[in-house]
């Protein structure tokens, strides 16, 4: 659902300035990497044939939900709370023995 939301700002709302995007590292993967894989992804074809520009509004930050201050470094959370005006929440787990 995350990545719907995400392509369909990026092609709806040009005004946007970037888009945050919390990735967990998984399967040694870092978030910047996952973040490439999403964006190669069929879904982001559109975009990426007609403005692939846009996909430079998109900026993975490290973290994960099950983890205090969802694994957000410093840094990052300073950058959050200085530039971010919504938050849209679609992250989830699937393990439901937590």
């Amino acid at each position: 659902m995350g990545k719907v939301l995400v392509e369909k700002l990026l092609r709806s709302c040009s005004d946007v300035k970037n888009i945050y995007v919390l990735l967990r590292t998984k399967k040694g993967l870092n978030a910047r990497s996952r973040l490439d894989e999403l964006l190669n992804t069929k879904i982001f074809e559109k975009i990426r044939e007609e403005n692939p520009k846009a996909l430079n509004k998109i900026v993975a930050i490290q973290g994960d939900i099950t983890l205090n201050s969802l694994g957000i470094s410093e840094s990052d959370l300073n950058l959050l709370t200085s530039d971010v005006s919504i938050v849209f929440h679609s992250a989830a787990t699937v393990k439901f023995d937590e």
